[in-house]
């Protein structure tokens, strides 16, 4: 993988750009390369145009079935990643066994999700944890956000301590009221997000 940089030190466009300059000049300066050992998260993307231009194959790291779809438009895209969309099934089925296994009914669970929209893994995971605490019948509140957007001018909400302060005390409200369990958390985040919301 071709890497440009900390986009936290540039900004996600910014490292976009960058990361197909230097993967294209690669292509066009180095005549024995076959293919590309893509990145993973949301730098993937930048990866793509490029494996089209070039006619290579990328090896994917991505988990999300969304992100092979275009398959008419780019046959290069190849991954052999466990679907992202199945991660958080597991802890859901078990909770709703120990619900069952207690007496309890799902629909005094809470099943708090907050996500990055800038992602398809992030997005696409969520998404299904989502769906499926839904479908089960769980309490299920969804927060998406913007890492990049600036809730104050000049400081990416990723950056913003407040902010994801704020999206931590959306996912656990003191006010659930008397016969709610603790909210099960699902986050689709950066570490540092996490870190922050955490806290």
């Amino acid at each position: 993988s071709i890497i440009a940089g900390n986009n936290n030190n540039i900004g996600n466009e910014a490292y976009s750009l960058l990361h197909k300059q230097i993967l294209d000049e690669v292509f066009q300066n180095v005549d024995n390369v076959h293919f590309i050992l893509g990145s993973c998260s949301s730098a993937s993307a930048n990866d793509k145009p490029i494996a089209l231009k070039h006619a290579k194959i990328v090896l994917s790291q991505v988990g999300s079935p969304g992100f092979y779809m275009d398959v008419a438009n780019n046959p290069y895209v190849f991954g052999i990643h466990v679907n992202s969309d199945s991660y958080t099934l597991p802890a859901l089925k078990a909770l709703q066994f120990h619900l069952y296994a207690m007496g309890e009914s799902t629909k005094n669970q809470p099943v708090r999700v907050v996500y990055r929209d800038r992602s398809e893994f992030f997005k696409s995971t969520c998404e299904s944890a989502i769906d499926s605490a839904t479908l089960r019948g769980f309490d299920v509140t969804a927060i998406e956000f913007n890492p990049d957007g600036e809730e104050i001018p000049g400081l990416p909400n990723s950056q913003n301590v407040e902010f994801l302060e704020g999206l931590a005390d959306q996912l656990c409200s003191a006010d659930e009221g008397p016969n709610t369990n603790n909210a099960a958390v699902f986050a689709c985040v950066q570490e540092r997000d996490a870190d922050v919301m955490l806290a």
